[in-house]
């Protein structure tokens, strides 16, 4: 007799709680709209020298681009010692990977 009152009050227990549970079930939010982000005042820059990876100015745009870098370092006494055409080239490259 005592196991069949548990077992009665067991099942109205789970009934009730699952009754209970469904009518205040709501239905899920709808997530909000995808709007694009606003547009960062800064860049995420690769430079070298500070992370400890050797400084390479020829390496860095291939790096920065593999990496997932905006924005590139380059060392100014590299700089300084590039002709026109070789700056010219260089900063090609970097807008070809899309780096400021």
């Amino acid at each position: 007799m005592r196991n069949e009152r548990r077992q009665f009050l067991k099942g109205a227990v789970a009934a009730a709680a699952a009754m209970g549970l469904e009518a205040n079930a709501q239905p899920a939010p709808s997530p909000p709209p995808l709007t694009p982000s606003p547009r960062r005042k800064f860049t995420i820059c690769l430079s070298c020298g500070p992370v400890g990876v050797p400084d390479d100015p020829a390496l860095a745009i291939d790096r920065a681009r593999r990496f997932g870098f905006e924005s590139i370092e380059p060392s100014p006494s590299f700089i300084a010692k590039l002709s026109d055409a070789e700056l010219h080239d260089y900063l090609g490259r970097m807008r070809e990977a899309n780096l400021a």
